[in-house]
């Protein structure tokens, strides 16, 4: 688009289109002046101790050895919420985020995240509100059980992954789990 910008003074500058920065006006002495501004930068920024996701411009932050509402809870003190996966680069960032590098022998290595059906079976929705428009259950997940509500995601190597690597399962919200991972909006800096 080109468009040309004329002030109520008479004056033309260039074309809106060949100009790097901002058009503004400014009034000095009674007079209207036109005075070209560079464009307003704005940085995300996250609180200590979260990371900064460009994927989903939120905020991160691993939480342990709580069960699934402690850990939304503890998230929700915070600020924010246990996470939501809304396409694969998403999940993908969080299963980098929280794995550990360890192949484990026990199931001490799920990760709680925002999905559950506590409103019921198989009604799932995220803590946060956001729409469940993606999911990347493991095979046989959910499944079905009444009393497994809530979400756990599978960062790491399990000895008896049977497909679980990476995918996600519901489980007893009850469960301590290795840890849970908040999310919230980064912030302007």
């Amino acid at each position: 688009m080109n468009l040309s910008l004329t002030s109520k003074c008479g004056l033309t500058p260039r074309t809106a289109t060949s100009l790097p920065t901002e058009l503004t006006d400014c009034h000095t002495n009674g007079k209207q002046q036109l005075k070209w501004m560079p464009p307003c930068k704005s940085i995300l920024a996250c609180d200590p101790d979260w990371t900064y996701s460009n994927i989903t411009n939120a905020c991160y932050k691993m939480i342990y050895n709580l069960n699934w509402t402690d850990a939304e809870n503890a998230c929700v003190s915070e600020g924010a919420h246990l996470a939501s996966i809304h396409n694969p680069l998403e999940d993908h960032f969080l299963d980098e985020f929280t794995k550990t590098g360890i192949s484990f022998s026990s199931g001490y290595v799920w990760v709680w995240v925002g999905l559950n059906d506590l409103a019921g079976v198989g009604s799932w929705t995220w803590t946060d509100g956001t729409p469940f428009d993606y999911f990347n259950w493991a095979p046989s997940e959910p499944n079905g059980l009444d009393s497994a509500r809530c979400v756990e995601i599978l960062p790491d190597q399990w000895t008896q992954d049977d497909g679980y690597f990476q995918r996600w399962a519901n489980t007893y919200c009850t469960l301590q789990m290795r840890a849970g991972v908040c999310q919230k909006p980064a912030r302007l800096n």
